[in-house]
């Protein structure tokens, strides 16, 4: 069992642990380094077929839902309302994390990991114009209209200019996370975003159910970074940290507790009562303000 962390290389006072597959509910253990310099969490060793942990039911690949040109008119007020009023009750859900950056409806943009390609498909029913998504675990390519498409690869099959690259929460199923910000540098036009949203290590929930902690999802998430393992890596491969937002939710809390409990996450929500998912949301925003939340959204700045 090797006992070199794969992010920093340190070999000193690491720790291990066996995590089960608990999002389905098989409960396939595998073992997990954790590293005392820079705080990743990491599988040791990866399935060979992946493939076998992400069901056709996996929620990220569940059917596009489409608007219609009703639908499609309303977002694009929606967006307009949000971007130059900042009315919070028109902010969509990607709302905070594009207008951070900048970008414009022009703008070539990228959704890595993009799963059924829906938040894409959102932006462009808002009125961005130019959309890519990348996944090697989709079925096949497909282009839903002339503003999107979605391409069954990697980033590394990629050679294209972007404006914004964005990983919402598929940074952590990376098994080359260097090789994968490098690639990114590359393909960024200078100057230019590229927005990760992780699970991140140390914070409250990791600390209270450790083993059961829903956002270690094995064997799916390859690495849990830490903020100090984004800051090394970014530092490595040409990028700036600009910012970092703490975005954790209510799940951190309620999926750990039913796991903890033996029960599978996909089957968790109805185990608690309304006052008890309030408590989970007030308790996760509150982590979120103070610097103790599971999650968090990086701005990374070609330099």
């Amino acid at each position: 069992m090797s006992n070199h962390c794969k992010v920093c290389g340190n070999d000193h006072d690491n720790r291990f642990h066996t995590i089960k597959e608990m999002m389905f509910g098989t409960k396939h253990p595998f073992e997990y380094l954790e590293c005392s310099k820079c705080e990743t969490i990491q599988i040791i060793d990866p399935p060979e077929d992946l493939g076998f942990y992400y069901p056709d039911d996996y929620y990220a690949y569940i059917p596009l839902n489409e608007s219609n040109w009703t639908r499609k008119m309303l977002k694009k007020i929606r967006w307009e309302l949000y971007k130059y009023l900042d009315i919070k009750p028109f902010r969509p859900l990607y709302g905070d994390w594009l207008k951070k950056t900048g970008v414009q409806k022009e703008d070539r943009i990228a959704d890595v990991g993009c799963g059924n390609g829906q938040l894409l498909y959102e932006m462009y029913a808002s009125g961005f114009k130019n959309l890519v998504g990348i996944d090697p675990f989709i079925e096949a390519d497909r282009v839903v209209n002339s503003s999107l498409s979605l391409l069954k690869r990697s980033i590394f099959e990629m050679e294209d200019n972007f404006d914004l690259i964005m990983m919402h929460h598929s940074f952590e199923h990376m098994d080359e996370p260097k090789e994968v910000l490098e690639k990114a540098n590359q393909l960024l036009k200078p100057g230019k975003n590229l927005l990760i949203r992780i699970p991140i290590s140390g914070g409250e929930a990791w600390k209270t159910y450790g083993v059961h902690w829903a956002q270690l999802d094995a064997p799916r998430h390859i690495f849990i970074h830490s903020i100090k393992s984004i800051r090394l890596l970014a530092e490595q491969t040409g990028f700036e940290v600009s910012q970092i937002i703490y975005d954790g939710d209510a799940y951190q809390f309620w999926a750990s507790e039913a796991i903890r409990k033996g029960v599978p996450s996909t089957k968790a929500q109805g185990m608690f009562t309304k006052e008890e998912m309030k408590d989970f949301d007030k308790r996760a925003k509150k982590l979120n303000r103070g610097g103790g939340a599971d999650q968090a959204c990086f701005y990374l700045t070609k330099k």
